[in-house]
């Protein structure tokens, strides 16, 4: 889980990067990076909680990079 908070009055952006190497792939996923083949997208869930406690989550895909 990665939490990231904004500054107690909110903010309109808030950006996490995510460095090389932090996340691990399965062994299933390591098969496919050797195959050479198209990578599969990989999805993340994230939830956005708003300074009036709404709650609001969205979905993320990205393609591994080799």
């Amino acid at each position: 889980m990665l939490t990231v908070k904004a500054p107690k009055g909110g903010s309109s952006l808030v950006t996490a990067t995510i460095q090389a190497g932090v996340l691990r792939a399965d062994t299933a996923l390591t098969k496919l990076l050797r195959a050479r083949r198209a990578l599969p997208r990989l999805t993340f869930t994230g939830r956005v909680v708003d300074v009036k406690n709404a709650r609001y989550g969205y979905r993320l895909r990205v393609r591994p990079a080799r």
